[in-house]
């Protein structure tokens, strides 16, 4: 009952008290976990406000490989246009989701790769407005390096 009631929790009030542009459930997710990416438009900078059209997110990992954290490795999206692999799920006012199998979205070789964060920005189609975090970078969540965090 109470694991139900909070799964509840999480579907209506998904940023709780902490308010965070992102969230991510579950909160210590491995390469191979499966996750569902909240985008909360009213945080960060707030460029997607109160935007009615469609939300894309833009994402990519920073693995062992990356240069520093503007060098994002297994791109996905292509930007500008309306990419239906990475169309976020209106599911409140201003909130969004987008879940996925992390191995397998961004195809990383986790064998091969060390994934070290989740990189994101969020857009409106043509990319003329870019959801960041509220200092104007791109939006980083760390990835557990153990394989127990599933």
């Amino acid at each position: 009952m109470k694991k139900a009631l909070l799964s509840l929790c999480l579907l209506w009030f998904p940023f709780g008290i902490s308010g965070q542009v992102l969230e991510v459930i579950p909160s210590n997710p491995t390469t191979t976990s499966s996750v569902t990416i909240y985008y909360n438009a009213t945080m960060g900078n707030a460029e997607l406000i109160g935007y009615s059209g469609a939300v894309y997110a833009h994402t990519g990992l920073i693995t062992g490989e990356s240069q520093n954290g503007n060098d994002w490795k297994h791109v996905v999206g292509d930007w500008g246009t309306a990419d239906a692999r990475v169309l976020m799920e209106r599911v409140g006012e201003d909130l969004y989701q987008i879940s996925y199998n992390i191995a397998e979205f961004y195809e990383v070789d986790t064998g091969q790769e060390s994934v070290l964060q989740l990189a994101f920005v969020f857009r409106n189609e043509d990319g003329s407005l870019v959801g960041r975090s509220s200092n104007g970078t791109d939006i980083f969540y760390p990835i557990n390096l153990s394989s127990s965090g599933d």
